[in-house]
């Protein structure tokens, strides 16, 4: 099985909504042998996940739920694929995985669109626009990903 691992900061909206949306696409297109996981780089002890951004990711049909998970206990190391939303994030990565596999860890924006923006964390803002906004990024960048996964680039 091979894995992807999406972090962020807290585990709350960008990477886990990037898991749940990643999950489903490659579902619907029959994709298999991949795991998809997310992780936050800050402990937050298991808090669930918002009930406001599961409302906006419901709104195209993803689920959405469960708790937070620390990069700590989530294996990075294992990952064929790291995509982080901020540079930190990567950063924090470089010093808990080995240099070997430094080549496994990318920005979500720059991977995904070759864009050095960083996906605006929408924690805190409480924004439904930009709740729907990182959603439909997300989106975007997971049917990139399975496109990537088709075409043999990623293995």
């Amino acid at each position: 099985m091979k894995r992807i691992l999406f972090v962020c900061s807290g585990n709350m909206y960008r990477s886990p909504g990037a898991e749940f949306i990643l999950r489903q696409k490659l579902a619907e297109v029959g994709i298999q042998g991949w795991e998809v996981d997310s992780a936050g780089t800050i402990e937050l002890e298991q808090a669930p996940r918002p009930e406001d951004f599961g409302r906006i990711l419901a709104e195209h049909g993803y689920s959405f739920g469960g708790r937070t998970k620390y990069i700590f206990v989530a294996d990075p190391a294992s990952a064929e694929l790291i995509l982080v939303m901020e540079p930190q994030h990567g950063e924090l990565l470089r010093r808990i995985v080995p240099e070997e596999r430094w080549d496994r860890i990318h920005p979500f924006m720059s991977f995904c669109f070759g864009s050095r923006a960083i996906l605006t964390d929408p924690s805190g803002f409480f924004s439904e626009d930009l709740y729907r906004e990182t959603r439909d990024t997300l989106e975007r960048g997971c049917a990139r990903i399975v496109e990537i996964i088709r075409s043999g680039e990623l293995r």
